[in-house]
């Protein structure tokens, strides 16, 4: 009887040792199972559950590169006899002549003309309220006495309204300001624009800076 006992005893243990160890295993097994479904689920809310095709995309922090302001072109002439053509250089396409009127000037005198689409350092700022495509910069050799002020003519590809104002400055200093005294064309396909200059006397320093600054309304009508 005694024997029985110890033999139910020791199989009693033994399998409480091999319950124990399977519910061991058992709970191994579950919480490895738990542990895996949690790392998959952190893994798909990352986005790395599934290879998602990715595409590159413009870099936020990556500004454009803007577009440089096109170079002022520039030339130096003899000063022409009054109502001989001399040039207004093209920049962008648009240009054109001046005619200076009766004039004082010794026979060496040259005129160097720049022409800028943006404004340079040292260019006035305008009196109006239009938009400015063009700043043509002249300085003369010598100081020379004009009876009128330069006769302009202007071919102009921009596109620009009709309504076009050309203003004269010394440095910073505003002269006059002018409107067209002919304008033919449109927005679309250009268009020539003359202005007479003011009849009233000129004169010119060495060391001073003139300007012809042109502007125009955006406003304005489109066929002239």
């Amino acid at each position: 009887m005694a024997a029985i006992m110890v033999y139910v005893l020791d199989f009693g243990a033994h399998f409480l040792i091999k319950g124990a160890t399977m519910r061991t295993h058992t709970l191994y097994q579950g919480n490895a199972l738990i542990f895996g479904t949690c790392i998959c689920t952190l893994l798909l809310a990352a986005g790395c559950g599934l290879a998602t095709p990715t595409w590159p995309g413009p870099n936020p922090d990556t500004k454009p590169t803007p577009t440089p302001a096109p170079a002022p072109v520039s030339t130096t002439e003899p000063l022409a006899a009054p109502g001989v053509a001399m040039p207004i250089p093209a920049n962008l396409d648009d240009g054109g002549e001046f005619f200076v009127a009766a004039n004082n000037a010794p026979p060496d005198t040259t005129v160097s003309i720049t022409t800028n689409r943006s404004a340079p350092p040292g260019a006035p700022h305008t009196t109006t309220k239009n938009n400015i495509f063009l700043w043509v910069k002249h300085t003369y050799s010598n100081p020379v006495t004009f009876q009128a002020f330069p006769h302009t003519h202007y071919i102009i590809n921009s596109a620009i309204t009709c309504s076009v104002t050309q203003e004269t400055f010394n440095g910073g200093s505003w002269i006059v300001t002018e409107h067209p005294a002919q304008i033919h064309g449109d927005y679309f396909d250009g268009m020539t624009i003359d202005f007479s200059g003011a009849a009233s006397q000129f004169n010119v320093q060495p060391a001073d800076t003139y300007w012809w600054v042109l502007g125009f309304d955006p406003k304005g009508a489109l066929q002239c």
